[in-house]
């Protein structure tokens, strides 16, 4: 017990000595450690200073200052941490050792000092406090231990010296400013780092003939189509708008080309480029990206046209020209492209375009009509091509077609002169000899007004196409010239009736057109009501000329009975009317077709009275035969009928005389038939011969079903032939197609229910239409009613644009 009080006193005794060394000792290896362990650390923070005093980070983009001041910090705690890992805590032994180090002491005297024995006896006890007092003596003169840093052992190639100079240039350069260079080090301009993104906005203009809704890509709430393709028409305009007044300009980047935005007239940003190649869109200020899109550019398609049908001659000389053509937007025109196979002197060989309509539609199907009479090359083989074109300027071509441009023939002798000197001048335009010629039969003609049925129009234009030819030798005159000489023939040889033909024509192709662009219904009706009207003029300058002219000495009438006028006014309004009711209830491609179907009617139409041929006038003379044939075969099956009701058996012989000789009248008919006719007639004569066996034999009542027989095949005999003269005669555009009667079309069909299906079109059968007609006029007048209210009229608006 004694013992160990006294061990207990001695040891806190002796643990007062050399304090402060050892403390000051303990700082030092603790601050080695530190600079051993957080170099990197301090590293990091020294270069951060220096940069903040050299003032860099005042002059970063704000962006790039907040990224190089996250970088700094990231890169500083994770060094931090990494130093933390193998920082350990500071030993009292090794601060004893540094100091009995500076003190030149062994045995670790300071250790001795504070350390006590294991056992407790007496003579070791006595032992130990000898060695104890020797220890202490020897700490009584303590040395202060030196710092020793450790760079040098890690730091090889001396970069702390050259950290040591960054930082002193820092300290000069921003020196009076070290603080306020620091604390703006550490505080970016937030205000300019546009975080909340400035109101944008940007859209894609498709061009206009697309037909295609503008394309929004930003608004202020945001972009749209991000991380989408946009499908974008080949030559679209991109317009940017930027609802801001400071800052720098922002740019557009779009075909891979660079464009500035300029300042609008409120002081806000605007761009705008034509979208022709590339597969992106953006719009940036610096390096900082306010928008981007990805698009693919659609190419604008050439157009593709073609004839549906080789041309062809029309019974007026017109050519016909059927045709297709489509583009993925719309076509804008389309034109035949005639070029000739053999030189004409004096006529110019380049080929020549003749504008067949120009519908802006993307699908055109069309059969046009076209007067080339009065050209140089009519009546002379050419080429026709097909030439289309679509609103961004692409052209395609069909292939060549042969042709033989036809000729019209005049028959009038004053126009027949006009025309003659009218080649003369195309051939022979240089020559004045020619010209003077031409000038004295004008002005010939036009002294004698009864040879041009005194028209004034004939006389002005005669005399004005002399006077041309005579004082004005140029090229322009002798081309006006020729008009007129054509012009002038046209109207000696048609009268009023040519110039309403061309208006009639001009009508239809207008209407055509409107069809082909899905024009709107009030536009359609009135193109319809203009259509009407010139075929209402041309028909009456026709029926007026063909009045004035003597018919042939056969009448017609007498051969083709009441069929003999094969179309007529009736009828073609009756067209017309179906069109119209068409169209209001929205059937446009029906429409096209029966507008179609009336131009071929039109254009293949006999205007002239008949001429016939020999073949035709025995054609015609043996239908007189038959018909009479058949009359008289009618007559004799009522006089029997009559008999067989009477049961009067008297007059059987003189009934069976009179089919004798019917029977006899019919096989000598045969005999000048063909074979196809003559065949037809045999069931007459067959029925013919049965029915005068039972005369023979006294049975009236037997030979009536005979006779009936026999009428029946000598009506249906007469019908065929009719319509085969009528075929011949070219009466319709193509033969076999029936008379215009009762309930039946131009094509001999069924006008009373046109819903069934005959393999063409189906279109609404004539109540349909009327019905549609009527509900189409009644809100029509609804919707011009103002006293009704405007939700309801508003709401009829919309009903209408359907139609």
């Amino acid at each position: 017990m004694v013992s160990r009080t006294y061990s207990a006193r001695h040891t806190s005794e002796a643990g007062i000595s050399g304090q402060p060394q050892l403390t000051f000792a303990q700082l030092i290896v603790w601050s080695e450690n530190i600079l051993k362990i957080f170099v990197r650390p301090l590293a990091f923070l020294v270069i951060f200073i220096a940069l903040a005093w050299l003032g860099v980070f005042s002059v970063l983009p704000p962006w790039v200052h907040l990224v190089a001041l996250a970088g700094f910090v990231l890169f500083f705690f994770d060094a931090c941490g990494k130093a933390h890992i193998h920082w350990k805590p500071i030993s009292p032994s090794i601060a004893r050792r540094r100091v009995e180090e500076a003190s030149g002491l062994r045995h670790r005297p300071l250790d001795v000092i504070t350390d006590r024995p294991a056992t407790l006896d007496e003579e070791q006890w006595a032992l130990w406090q000898v060695h104890a007092a020797r220890a202490q003596e020897q700490v009584q003169k303590l040395r202060w231990p030196k710092w020793k840093p450790v760079f040098a052992d890690h730091d090889h190639y001396a970069v702390r010296y050259a950290l040591l100079i960054l930082l002193m240039a820092g300290m000069l350069f921003g020196w009076g400013a070290l603080g306020g260079k620091l604390i703006a080090a550490i505080n970016p301009e937030i205000a300019k780092l546009q975080i909340i993104k400035p109101a944008l906005d940007a859209w894609i203009t498709p061009p206009a003939y697309t037909h295609m809704p503008p394309i929004m890509i930003a608004t202020p709430a945001g972009m749209r189509h991000d991380g989408d393709v946009i499908e974008v028409p080949e030559g679209s305009t991109i317009t940017a708008h930027l609802a801001e007044k400071d800052g720098d300009a922002p740019e557009l980047v779009a075909n891979g080309e660079l464009s500035d935005f300029t300042s609008d007239s409120h002081g806000d940003f605007e761009a705008s480029g034509i979208i022709r190649s590339g597969n992106q869109i953006s719009i940036r200020r610096g390096w900082h990206d306010l928008g981007s899109w990805h698009i693919h550019v659609v190419p604008d398609l050439a157009p593709q046209v073609a004839f549906t049908d080789s041309p062809s001659a029309t019974e007026h000389k017109t050519v016909r020209l059927a045709y297709e053509a489509t583009d993925d937007y719309g076509v804008t025109s389309v034109s035949a492209r005639i070029t000739p196979r053999e030189s004409l002197p004096g006529a110019s060989n380049e080929p020549l375009d003749i504008p067949l309509g120009a519908p802006d539609a993307k699908q055109i199907k069309r059969i046009t009509f076209e007067d080339l009479t009065a050209h140089p090359w009519s009546g002379l083989p050419v080429q026709i091509q097909l030439v289309a074109t679509d609103a961004a300027g692409h052209t395609s071509i069909s292939d060549a077609v042969d042709f033989t441009l036809p000729e019209r023939i005049f028959f009038q002798p004053i126009a027949r002169a006009l025309i003659e000197e009218r080649q003369k001048l195309l051939q022979n335009p240089d020559d004045d000899s020619v010209r003077n010629e031409a000038a004295n039969v004008m002005a010939g003609i036009a002294h004698q007004p009864t040879n041009y049925r005194s028209d004034p129009v004939v006389l002005m234009a005669l005399r004005s196409g002399a006077v041309r030819l005579v004082l004005d030798h140029s090229r322009t005159a002798l081309a006006s010239a020729n008009d007129i000489l054509w012009q002038t023939a046209i109207r000696i040889e048609d009268g009023v009736s040519g110039l309403a033909a061309q208006n009639l024509r001009q009508a239809q192709k207008d209407l055509a057109n409107a069809l082909d662009r899905n024009a709107s219904e009030k536009d359609i009706q009135k193109l319809i009501d203009r259509l009407h009207q010139a075929m209402a003029q041309y028909l009456t300058e026709l029926s007026t000329r063909m009045a004035s002219r003597p018919g042939p000495v056969e009448d017609f009438s007498q051969a083709l009975g009441q069929q003999a006028n094969i179309l007529t006014p009736r009828d073609l309004d009756r067209m017309l009317e179906q069109m119209r009711n068409l169209s209001a209830s929205g059937n446009r491609e029906a429409a096209q077709q029966a507008l179609s179907r009336l131009q071929q009617l039109l254009e293949n139409l006999r205007t002239e009275r008949p001429q016939f041929t020999e073949e035709q006038k025995q054609q015609i003379r043996n239908l007189q035969s038959l018909r009479e044939l058949t009359k008289q075969q009618q007559q004799l099956l009522d006089k029997t009928f009559r008999s067989a009701e009477a049961h009067d058996g008297k007059d059987t012989q003189k009934l069976s005389s009179e089919q004798s000789n019917l029977l006899h009248q019919l096989k000598e008919l045969m005999k000048g038939l063909d074979e196809g006719k003559s065949g037809s007639l045999e069931r007459g004569a067959n029925a013919m011969q049965q029915a005068d066996g039972a005369l023979k034999q006294g049975a009236p009542p037997k030979a009536v079903p005979h006779q009936t027989e026999a009428v029946a095949a000598l009506q249906n005999t007469a019908k065929e032939m009719a319509d085969a003269l009528r075929s011949s005669m070219m009466m319709l555009p193509h033969p076999g197609m029936g008379a215009l009667e009762g309930n039946s079309d131009p094509f001999g069909r069924n006008v009373s229910n046109l819903m069934n299906d005959d393999g063409t079109i189906k279109v609404p059968d004539q109540m349909e239409t009327r019905k549609v007609r009527e509900i189409l006029d009644e809100l029509q007048r609804r919707a011009s009613d103002m006293a009704r209210p405007k939700t309801e009229r508003d709401y009829i608006d919309r009903l209408l644009q359907n139609f």
